[in-house]
């Protein structure tokens, strides 16, 4: 790197003038003030390091970057082991053995880890340095540089292209289950509660429906992750949390990054957030012809938690999901009680006393009873359609 080129040849320039101090102190100041001045300017702690080829490790060179970026004092005596116990306790073998092996191949050096600074903010950082034999000594000119920056859009895309994926998952589930075709909403819930859990990494998902007439919501599926359980029967009353159902039927998601203090959820603290130690809600409502009929419950315990935007949609999907399983439940419900009222009228009409048939708009048959069949002679068979 230029920082690293730019000490290689400072250090050089260096070690000429301390070898001349003797008969010049004013030039070694200087060169000392010019080096200063120099490696203040470069975004990393610069430094010098030495291997003895009696095995005698040590630095003839810290930067004053050091104070700012590592919360350490730039001594040349007691930096590196002051740098090494602030290691985290993962990297600390690692670092010395890279070190080794750069001094044994008189190679290049470069190592990334975790420091934690006195303060106690931990920073990610890169070394880097490149050698130079100069007589019995191996010198490493190199710098030091705060990577927590780069290692935290490293860290956010990751996590985002893993949410990704779980939610391209949950969505082709949803796709491919059954459940808005056999109108089966008692597993639709349990699916829903199972796959939003994964899908969100909460710990717990419910699925409340909505008794208008009795005024609650009623837990008809709970699922908790870490026990891989599924409850039911909680109750919920309406008239307990009006501004939770005012905002779940005029919102219909609420995204409660703090739910203990979002005017939406707060009233829920004392009886069942605080209890329950949930932090954060994501509540997708569920309609069905315009009306709510029920809420997807989605609970992180602990603190609070921000919602991302591909997470409210997901859990807006759900809720549609769900509404269709309810329609399609509705629909065949309906359309059985027809065949079944169909099939009663049916049966009075064929045992009437009196001949009795009747015709559609196109002249078809579509009712011919037994007696009509005795005083015709023509069975039902033959007549209808």
């Amino acid at each position: 790197s230029t920082a690293i080129a730019a000490l290689s040849l400072l250090s050089g320039f260096l070690l000429v003038a301390i070898r001349r101090g003797r008969r010049s102190e004013a030039q070694l100041r200087a060169s000392q003030d010019f080096l200063a001045g120099i490696t203040s300017n470069i975004p990393g702690v610069v430094y010098q390091f030495y291997a003895s080829d009696e095995g005698r490790w040590g630095l003839t060179y810290v930067s004053e970057k050091a104070t700012d970026m590592l919360e350490l004092a730039p001594d040349t005596d007691t930096f590196f082991d002051a740098f090494r116990s602030r290691l985290h306790k993962a990297d600390q073998a690692p670092f010395l053995t890279s070190i080794e092996e750069a001094v044994k191949n008189e190679s290049a050096w470069h190592f990334e880890g975790r420091f934690r600074k006195a303060s106690g903010e931990e920073i990610w950082f890169t070394g880097d340095s490149t050698p130079h034999r100069e007589g019995p000594r191996l010198l490493y000119d190199g710098v030091l540089v705060d990577i927590t920056a780069r290692k935290q859009r490293v860290e956010f895309q990751r996590q985002r292209l893993e949410r990704f994926q779980r939610q391209q998952t949950a969505l082709i589930a949803m796709g491919n289950h059954t459940a808005t075709i056999d109108g089966d909403v008692k597993s639709a819930n349990r699916f829903l509660t199972e796959t939003m859990a994964h899908a969100l990494k909460v710990p717990r998902v419910g699925v409340w429906m909505l008794d208008a007439d009795d005024g609650r919501l009623t837990l008809t599926d709970g699922f908790d992750a870490d026990g891989e359980a599924h409850t039911q029967g909680s109750h919920l009353q309406t008239a307990s949390c009006p501004n939770y159902f005012h905002a779940q039927e005029n919102d219909w998601i609420i995204a409660a990054d703090d739910a203990l203090t979002d005017p939406r959820t707060d009233e829920l603290t004392a009886d069942y957030l605080r209890p329950a130690g949930i932090g954060a809600l994501l509540d997708a409502g569920v309609f069905v012809g315009g009306k709510l009929v029920g809420v997807i419950c989605h609970e992180h315990l602990g603190g609070p938690r921000a919602w991302h935007r591909d997470e409210i949609s997901l859990a807006r999907s759900a809720s549609e999901f769900l509404a269709r399983t309810i329609l399609r439940a509705k629909h065949l419900n309906t359309q059985a009680a027809l065949i079944k009222t169909e099939r009663l009228w049916a049966q009075l009409i064929n045992f009437l006393p009196d001949p009795t048939f009747a015709i559609d708009r196109d002249g078809r048959v579509i009712v011919w009873n037994r007696a009509m069949a005795e005083l015709t002679g023509k069975s039902e068979v033959e007549m209808l359609g």
